[in-house]
């Protein structure tokens, strides 16, 4: 099993159009938009009104709701409710990271055009940004994180890791815009049950205009307390416009 992600970080390609991660609707549009609670409860590629609204047998038989990445992620689900809320989380972590993994590899990368931005009319799970009408969904968010002009930011090859497993990871600095950005110091936080721990301080050197740079490195163990979605969070010091955070999936390995 290899996560998407980890395959971009070996990839040297000049584009990368029509890539995507799916994500379910909110439960509360899906049942204001689509079907009645009887069908909603009855998600399955059987019923007729999920595969036609493409959470199931849309490009695949799995697409787009894809419950297989679901269980490899957190190990199945209870509810219906769950399913597509946990599938909107992994969505939103998927395009964030995708979007800042090709921008680290400007210049000789210089477009992504993910797969798509809105729906044309209701759809329960797809690869869009935006739901029909105009409903925003997590993944818009996340790709508005990745694509600010400058950013601190982190390299790692998954997003999801089992108990007992290190986070390991590169700090960058990402800088679009027309001036080189100034040093600073970036301190690197795990954030778990409401708690936030310093595990690395990072000193980032100028990185000139309309280009990328490594500073540091980083790493943190999952233990069995930290919690299914915990953080990464990079702390600018004196520049907090720059400042990321990163939410990571934790599967406990007994599962």
């Amino acid at each position: 099993e290899e996560e998407f992600i980890n395959v971009l970080t070996r990839s040297r390609f000049t584009a990368y159009t029509e890539f995507g991660c799916c994500g379910g609707a909110s439960p509360e549009y899906v049942k204001k938009y689509i079907m009645d609670e009887k069908d909603y409860l009855d998600c399955s590629p059987e019923n007729p009104i999920w595969v036609s609204h493409h959470a199931f047998n849309a490009w695949s038989p799995t697409s787009w709701l894809r419950i297989p990445e679901n269980e490899y992620y957190f190990g199945g689900y209870e509810s219906v409710d769950e399913l597509l809320e946990l599938s909107l989380k992994v969505q939103r972590i998927s395009y964030q990271s995708v979007f800042e993994e090709i921008r680290k590899q400007w210049p000789h990368c210089s477009m992504a055009i993910n797969w798509d931005f809105n729906e044309p009319w209701p759809c329960a799970a797809g690869n869009s940004l935006v739901n029909w009408p105009a409903e925003p969904k997590p993944a818009l968010e996340g790709v508005r994180a990745a694509l600010r002009p400058r950013i601190a930011s982190i390299r790692t090859g998954r997003n999801r890791y089992l108990t007992g497993e290190c986070v390991e990871g590169e700090i960058w600095v990402l800088n679009d815009t027309a001036e080189a950005s100034k040093p600073c110091k970036i301190s690197v936080y795990a954030e778990t049950g409401g708690e936030r721990i310093l595990i690395s301080t990072v000193s980032a050197g100028e990185v000139a205009a309309r280009s990328n740079g490594m500073s540091g490195r980083f790493s943190f163990k999952v233990k069995a307390d930290v919690q299914r979605f915990f953080k990464i969070i990079l702390d600018v010091e004196n520049s907090p416009e720059m400042n990321s955070e990163y939410t990571f999936i934790h599967k406990k390995a007994e599962q």
